[in-house]
């Protein structure tokens, strides 16, 4: 009761580097959704820039007690140590650690599999970064997938 999950993941389509994300509160309800194009960067630290412009997203908009699920077993492990990486990513994960505290937020590892929607939305040509802040503002084929999602309707990746 009170958290909310921010479940978010990260693309590279045509050397461009795409993050995207959904934020939901505790009943599941779509808070927003992000999509945002980082350029040439490799996939970590594509991965980092995600789960960091989501991270200061809730922080302008006032969340905090955050679930962050990320399909990045290495950005999970690089967050949660207290060693450094190389450049550019020890400054993203320096600027995460720091709102992981300020925020509350827990980083957990999600499969794949159960991270279709931020997938699909990483993944996106919509031509500038997005915010949506209902789900009718998100293309069709994104509002499926969280239907799907949303009465735990189960994905195999072929």
């Amino acid at each position: 009761m009170g958290f909310f999950e921010l479940n978010l993941d990260a693309s590279l389509v045509e050397c461009t580097a795409l993050g995207g994300g959904f934020l939901y509160d505790h009943n599941s309800k779509l808070v927003f959704a992000y999509f945002k194009k980082f350029g040439d960067v490799d996939v970590l630290v594509v991965e980092g820039l995600s789960l960091l412009h989501g991270l200061r997203l809730c922080k302008d908009k006032g969340y905090s007690l955050i679930h962050a699920q990320v399909d990045s077993q290495a950005l999970v492990a690089l967050v949660k140590s207290s060693h450094t990486a190389k450049w550019p990513l020890c400054n993203v994960l320096r600027e995460i650690q720091f709102l992981l505290d300020i925020l509350n937020v827990e980083v957990q590892h999600i499969v794949r599999e159960a991270n279709l929607a931020a997938d699909r939305l990483a993944a996106l040509r919509v031509g500038s970064d997005t915010l949506f802040t209902s789900p009718t503002f998100l293309p069709a084929s994104i509002r499926l997938v969280l239907a799907l999602d949303s009465r735990s309707f189960p994905y195999v990746r072929s």
